[in-house]
């Protein structure tokens, strides 16, 4: 990191937005171990101090859990108590649960040796657990009493370092580019504030909206920005009901204090716990994923998997360990053969003297007093002079086992044979063998020290050669994989850019999957340890089946997560939206099954508005944003088709006249208003949702049976003299309930109009209904279309979900050809 040295001044966000635009060299998704900076960019100082180091405070055991009334394994660490069930006689622990002790875990001593422990986090519990001795219960008391202390303290810390904030990286949610901004926390603790600069004006949310931190840059913001100056590790993100706010730490040492203190906070703000909450991370869970996360940085920057990456560097250390050890292993080997024979020389030895010392007293005395024996390493070879006459030759001498007096003992007469004696002969030059086997052990001894100095010098010459040169080979290494790896995103990047390109020149209807958030219910019935909608990448989603632990992986023109907001369904969709004012023919649908949110989708909420608010919204302003090139007449019209029926949503009431469809889309009779303004438009779409809540009983009912058409007509008359005045027409739709049980007349022509499309079929079943008949003119030949695709993350939904999205790969096959402006003379 190339950085000036710290002043104590906030700059401004032209001059942040100046150095963030010069370092935009990133390719997406690459992960960089440093963040690249330009000189002239001034990182601030850091304003919280690190933690302090806290003692590791751990227990683990067997108690008898009076919930389960079964003998189960626990294990106390890092503020977190693990449950595990004991399987095959003890011999295996399957994890059941973990609980944190951070958020006012509570103690209470039950009798000798029971404890009674609430916890409320990820769910409130109470542990009644009794120990098998009193020295258990001792145990197990201290080491959760120590912890609850040790965390309620941690707690405390964080929240103050919080409080006094500091300079974060925040990336936008609409455009998703990056600015520093000052972050703190307010309220006593309960909302999250940020600032351009220290004490300015501020945003903040409240941490009761916040279902929780996601470490780590997994959410679309991250996923869709151009370029990821920060490191992966170092990102994180709150995730709120609509909307995520996605935050990067510039200082390393900060990161466990925002992201666990962030984490604390919120739980301590929503008590009892919101259904939909995000489990916190432990200690332990933080560092686990922190060197995941540096370890697929570094598999990314080479451009492999993650597991390919840690089979290469496990396979360069065995590599770099066997090349040492073949230059080490002999003589490693020659100071293994010298501790055996060693071994083997002094067990000769202690026998030779054991059985010297047995002989009779002139030989024993003689043997003794050798200074061979005495410990004298240098006088073997006057050992044998001093050795008395009698040693030189055979003598025959009476020894007893035990001692010199009991020889002299008469034997007794019931057993004479018993105690005969026998002469022992003591072969000449016995003293002088022990002699020469302390000579060898002396030898040894010298081979070895000489063994370990090579081997001193072999270790040197590893640490101070070898391994420089390695490393500066790794180095290279590293540098041409980087390059060859920028060279292949900018690669793919043009490939993308070409096929997008292609896509719109053949006029292929763009499809992108929306997949709703899980209902906590549904969340109950999932398969155990398995999702059953899955988001590969940007562009492709897998689907398991649990009935026959299938997958089925589809691709799509993109995903849009259950985190994704309204304003990243509109950004997919605000080029066709907008090229009603260049003069074409658009349409945006909504497709899927009932319960997949369409409905959200396109009319939203009073506080998240859908993508028909954002599109009347968005047309007015970059209208008005044109008003020099020439003047846009706007006018807006609302149907209904239910049960094959069209009613008009801006008739006083819509019962009273059934209208008719003529083969060109028109609709005579229809009330089309002209809007002159964002504010005007977004009238009318309340009037027409009023007027559609009279036709039905049961609203929600009622909208997965019909299907909602708000039309836009542009008529553009450019300011130039003689340029050709054109029009154009805009198709909003809401679709009716696709799944098999309710098919409708109108969505089971609109999915034959599809298969014809991406048949290439002459004749195209426009006339099988009225709703397709009104979507002639922006489904047909010319036209932009954008299909959005609702999805179910429920298992109980499979079937609806994979008929989808099979639907899905007959739509992407059908063209429409180039689109053209519509010219009016």
């Amino acid at each position: 990191v190339t950085v000036a040295a710290p002043v104590s001044k906030d700059y401004t966000d032209g001059e942040l937005d100046a150095s963030v635009r010069s370092v935009n060299t990133q390719p997406l998704n690459k992960r960089r171990s440093t963040m690249r900076v330009p000189s002239k960019a001034i990182i601030p100082p850091s304003c919280i101090t690190a933690l302090p180091r806290f003692p590791v405070i751990e227990c683990r055991g067997n108690l008898l859990n009076e919930e389960t009334s079964a003998d189960e394994y626990f294990v106390l660490r890092s503020g977190e108590l693990r449950r595990f069930q004991l399987m095959s006689f003890g011999t295996r622990k399957v994890l059941r649960e973990g609980v944190y002790l951070f958020n006012g875990a509570a103690l209470e001593k039950r009798g000798l040796k029971t404890i009674t422990l609430n916890a409320t986090l990820p769910r409130s519990v109470e542990y009644v657990l009794t120990a098998e001795t009193e020295a258990d219960f001792d145990r197990w008391w201290e080491a959760i009493e120590a912890s609850i202390k040790t965390e309620t303290r941690k707690t405390e810390l964080l929240a103050e370092g919080l409080a006094n904030g500091s300079y974060l990286h925040k990336y936008n949610y609409g455009n998703y580019k990056r600015k520093q901004v000052y972050v703190w926390l307010a309220d006593e603790g309960r909302k999250l504030r940020w600032a351009n600069k220290k004490g300015g004006s501020f945003s903040e949310v409240g941490f009761e909206e916040v279902l929780g931190v996601v470490y780590g840059p997994v959410t679309s913001t991250f996923l869709r920005s151009s370029y990821l100056e920060d490191p992966s590790f170092m990102c994180f993100s709150l995730i709120l009901a609509d909307r995520t706010v996605d935050l990067a730490c510039i200082h390393e040492h900060e990161l466990r204090i925002w992201v666990l203190g962030l984490q604390r906070a919120i739980v301590r703000a929503n008590v009892p716990p919101p259904a939909g909450m995000l489990p916190a991370m432990s200690d332990a869970q933080f560092l686990w994923r922190k060197a995941i996360l540096k370890l697929r940085q570094s598999a990314q920057r080479e451009g492999v998997t993650l597991k390919t990456f840690i089979t290469r560097r496990l396979t360069t250390v065995a590599d770099q360990a066997r090349r040492r050890s073949t230059m080490l292993l002999e003589p490693a080997t020659d100071v293994l053969q010298l501790q055996i024979e060693n071994d083997a020389l002094r067990q000769a030895l202690d026998e030779a003297e054991h059985q010297t010392a047995a002989d009779a007293s002139p030989t024993l005395a003689a043997v003794r007093s050798s200074p061979v024996l005495a410990g004298e390493d240098d006088e073997s070879s006057e050992g044998a002079s001093q050795l008395p006459p009698s040693t030189a030759g055979p003598q025959d001498i009476a020894i007893d086992p035990f001692l010199d007096d009991v020889a002299h003992m008469p034997p007794p007469t019931d057993a004479p044979e018993l105690y005969e004696t026998e002469p022992i002969h003591i072969p000449p030059g016995s003293v002088p063998t022990v002699q020469s086997l302390r000579s060898s052990v002396l030898r040894l001894r010298s081979d070895n020290r000489r063994v370990r100095s090579e081997m001193e010098r072999n270790r040197d010459e590893v640490l101070n050669v070898l391994l420089p040169n390695l490393a500066g080979a790794l180095e290279e290494q590293s540098a041409l994989i980087a390059a060859k790896d920028d060279r292949i995103q900018a690669m793919m990047a043009e490939r993308r850019d070409m096929l997008n390109q292609l896509l719109e020149a053949k006029g292929n209807i763009r499809l992108f999957a929306r997949i709703r958030p899980l209902t906590a219910d549904e969340a109950r019935h999932e398969p155990k340890g398995r999702a059953t909608t899955l988001v590969e990448d940007e562009s492709r989603l897998s689907i398991y089946t649990d009935a026959d632990t299938n997958v089925q992986s589809f691709d799509v023109d993109g995903v849009l997560g259950p985190a994704d907001g309204q304003d990243v369904v509109f950004e997919r969709c605000r080029g066709v939206v907008l090229s009603v004012l260049d003069g074409f023919n658009a349409s945006v649908i909504a497709y899927g099954p009932t319960g997949t949110n369409k409905t959200e989708t396109m009319m939203g909420t009073p506080d998240t508005p859908g993508l028909m608010s954002r599109s009347l919204a968005e047309l007015f302003a970059v209208r008005d944003s044109r008003a020099a090139e020439g003047r846009v007449q706007i006018t807006m019209a609302a149907i209904e088709v239910h049960n094959d029926d069209v009613h008009d949503l801006l008739r006083g009431d819509p019962r009273s006249k059934k209208l008719a469809v003529k083969e060109d889309s028109s609709v005579p009779g229809l009330t089309e208003r002209t809007v002159n303004s964002g504010e005007e438009a977004l009238a009318v779409l309340s009037e027409a949702s009023a007027h559609r809540a009279t036709l039905a009983k049961n609203m929600e009912e009622h909208s997965a049976k019909s299907n909602l058409i708000v039309t836009v007509r542009a008529k553009i008359a450019p300011a130039a003299e003689g340029a050709a005045s054109s029009s154009g027409k805009l198709t909003m739709v809401q679709l009716a309930g696709s799944e098999l049980v309710v098919r409708k007349a109108g969505v089971s022509a609109f999915r034959d109009v599809i298969q014809s499309l991406s048949k290439k079929e002459a004749s195209v079943p426009y006339d099988k209904s009225k709703l397709t008949m009104l979507l002639k003119d922006t489904l047909g030949e010319s036209a932009k279309c954008v299909i959005l695709l609702h999805v179910s993350p429920s298992q109980a939904a499979v079937k609806d979900t994979i008929t989808s999205l099979q639907f899905a790969a007959t739509a992407r096959r059908a063209e429409l050809g180039a689109a053209r402006k519509t010219l009016r003379k």
